[in-house]
C-alpha cells in the first residue's frame, strides 16, 4: 500500500499533536511505502524552526528532530521531485479547485501516483475534499485521533462521577458524625453544602469539556 504524506501530516511524525499517532502507525509498518514530495523538506524546515522560535521547542530539539527528518529522507520515504507535469497539473487543480499554491503542487504530486490507488494523508479539510473530488483515496490522521480522545473522555466522566457518588455519602456520614461530637452541627452541614456545590461545578467542567470534544 502506497500512501502520500502531505506536510501537515508529515510533520506529526516528528512532534506530538492531535493525529501522531496514527501517522506513527503507518510510518512503523514495513508494508506501506511513503510518498512525500521534495516540497515538504522546505516546508517541514521551516515549520520546526518557527517552533522553535515560538519556544514550543527547544533549540536541541529542533536539531533532534531535524536530523530524524533528514535521516528518513533517505531510508524511510521515497521523495517525488517536483518537474514540469507537476506544474502543469497545478495550474488546473488551482482553477477547478481554487487551491493555494502550494496546496495544489502536494495534490498534483499525489495525482501521478493515482494509478497505484495511492492514499492522500492530509490534516487540511480543503484540501482532503479536493483530493477526495479529484478521485483519489483520504485519510485524516486526526479524526480518529478526536475519536479516540472522546472516548478516553467518556471514560474518565463516568469513573468520576461513580467515585464521587461512591464516596460521597461517606464522607457526608463522617463530616456528620464529627461535626456531632464537636458539639458543631451547623459547621458540618456549610461544610457538606460546599462539597455537594464542588459536586456539581466538576460535573459542568465536565460537561463542558465533552461538548467541545462532541464539536469537533
Amino acid at each position: 500500500m502506497i500512501y502520500y504524506f502531505d506536510t501537515s501530516a508529515l510533520v506529526k511524525l516528528y512532534h506530538p499533536e492531535a493525529g501522531s499517532e496514527r501517522v506513527r502507525a503507518l510510518y512503523d509498518s514495513a508494508r506501506k511505502q511513503l510518498v512525500i514530495s521534495n516540497l515538504s523538506i522546505p516546508e517541514t524546515f521551516s515549520t520546526f524552526h518557527r517552533k522553535r522560535r515560538e519556544v514550543l521547542i527547544s533549540k536541541k530539539g529542533t536539531s533532534v528532530i531535524l536530523r530524524r527528518f533528514f535521516s528518513d529522507i533517505t531510508t524511510r520515504f521515497t521523495v517525488t521531485p517536483l518537474d514540469q507535469e507537476h506544474i502543469l497539473l497545478s495550474l488546473k487543480l488551482i482553477e477547478r479547485q481554487g487551491l493555494r499554491t502550494l496546496d495544489a503542487l502536494h495534490l498534483a504530486s499525489a495525482q501521478l501516483f493515482r494509478p497505484l490507488k495511492i492514499t492522500f494523508v492530509c490534516a487540511d479539510s480543503e484540501l482532503l475534499n479536493a483530493a477526495r473530488e479529484e478521485g483519489l483515496i483520504i485519510l485524516n490522521p486526526e479524526e480518529n485521533s478526536y475519536a479516540r480522545s472522546l472516548g478516553k473522555l467518556r471514560n474518565i466522566h463516568t469513573r468520576i462521577i461513580t467515585d464521587l457518588v461512591e464516596e460521597m455519602p461517606l464522607r457526608v456520614v463522617e463530616l456528620m458524625f464529627r461535626a456531632d461530637l464537636r458539639g458543631d452541627l451547623f459547621q458540618g452541614v456549610v461544610f457538606v453544602h460546599r462539597l455537594d456545590e464542588q459536586f456539581h461545578n466538576i460535573l459542568a467542567c465536565l460537561d463542558i469539556s465533552m461538548g467541545i470534544l462532541h464539536s469537533y
